[in-house]
């Protein structure tokens, strides 16, 4: 077995588990502003989590060996360096 979901496993779990957690709190417990709080920061993190595996399997499914037209690799590799 290879490591290879492990990195990104564990920054998924840190990010999303402790907003869980305390929405869950929060619910048990009868303090909607600990719930909408963790959950509004649960959502903020699942959607950046969302962007970046976005933004990152958008670069490397445009390298060159793909096919497509020369001019279309640069500008996408370009936008995948900035």
């Amino acid at each position: 077995k290879t490591l290879d979901n492990v990195i990104p496993g564990v920054a998924i779990a840190t990010a999303l588990m402790p907003p869980l957690c305390t929405a869950g709190y929060g619910l048990a417990n009868g303090n909607w502003q600990y719930f909408i709080g963790a959950g509004y920061l649960f959502f903020i993190n699942a959607f950046f989590i969302f962007f970046a595996a976005f933004i990152v399997l958008k670069g490397v499914y445009s390298l060159p060996f793909h096919k497509q037209a020369e001019e279309v690799n640069r500008r996408n590799q370009l936008i995948f360096l900035v």
